[in-house]
């Protein structure tokens, strides 16, 4: 090659040089750059620009992978995540629906204390969860019945005990009772550990064929207010009381429902 024309073309190499330096500067571009830097590379084939949020300039995807591509992806993992959480709260609510249908005591059931009667909210509660776990409806009339079947049991002593977790006092072994007063012919009158094995307790003690007459009125929902249910209070009560409410549990006023 002549010198001249390498003359030539080593000049038209610098002043493009020059040239390419003078417009990074004028663009913006920080002195010094790399002529390769992402801004000035040539796309690949196939390839698009995709905005770098950092600095604000232009960075090549690679091949085959669209603009918004991550944001996509990011929008679907999102969906992803509320679509879990809804079913996991939707099964937290069948849950403690199908629990209710099948007899489970309310969770948020107040516990008692020895010879302590739940009164007001707390005797609905009791009252609902004992008729629930039986499979019985809530009426008015049965939730007041099992109301003042309560309040004919409370009493303190001498006159009166009530066992804990236990506010019809039924004598139920198992649950994890402890017996605290005897009642006779073998029979114990027992304190729970927890609201539910209060609950469990009272439910297999009323499924007794000798309470067959109780468990049908409170299954028709018309309470216990019938005098055909006298012998069977008379002996649920060792001869107590004949009656739900008797004078005692009638002075201690209409319960909730």
């Amino acid at each position: 090659m002549p010198d001249g024309d390498r003359g030539r073309r080593g000049f038209q190499r610098l002043s493009k040089g020059r040239h390419t330096a003078s417009s990074r500067i004028s663009s913006g571009a920080q002195p010094g750059a790399c002529p390769n830097d992402a801004a000035t590379r040539p796309p690949a084939p196939g390839a698009r620009p995709e905005l770098r949020a950092n600095a604000g300039w232009t960075r090549l995807a690679p091949a085959g992978v669209r603009p918004g591509d991550r944001r996509n992806r990011a929008r679907r993992r999102l969906r992803w995540a509320i679509a879990l959480a809804v079913v996991v709260l939707a099964g937290a609510a069948a849950g403690l629906v199908i629990g209710l249908r099948d007899g489970s005591p309310d969770p948020a059931l107040t516990a008692t204390a020895a010879n302590q009667t739940p009164k007001g909210a707390a005797e609905l509660a009791w009252s609902e969860a004992i008729l629930t776990k039986l499979g019985d409806p809530l009426t008015a009339a049965n939730i007041v019945s099992m109301g003042y079947w309560m309040q004919n049991e409370a009493g303190s002593p001498p006159s009166g005990i009530v066992g804990a977790n236990n506010p019809i006092n039924v004598s139920q072994p198992g649950y994890g009772g402890t017996p605290i007063r005897s009642e006779g012919h073998g029979y114990y009158l027992y304190s729970y550990p927890t609201p539910r094995d209060g609950v469990d307790a009272t439910v297999t003690y009323l499924n007794r064929p000798s309470y067959a007459g109780i468990r049908a009125a409170l299954k028709a929902g018309t309470g216990l207010s019938s005098s055909s249910l006298a012998a069977e209070f008379s002996t649920y009560s060792g001869g107590g009381y004949d009656s739900v409410p008797d004078n005692w549990g009638a002075s201690r006023g209409k319960p909730q429902a």
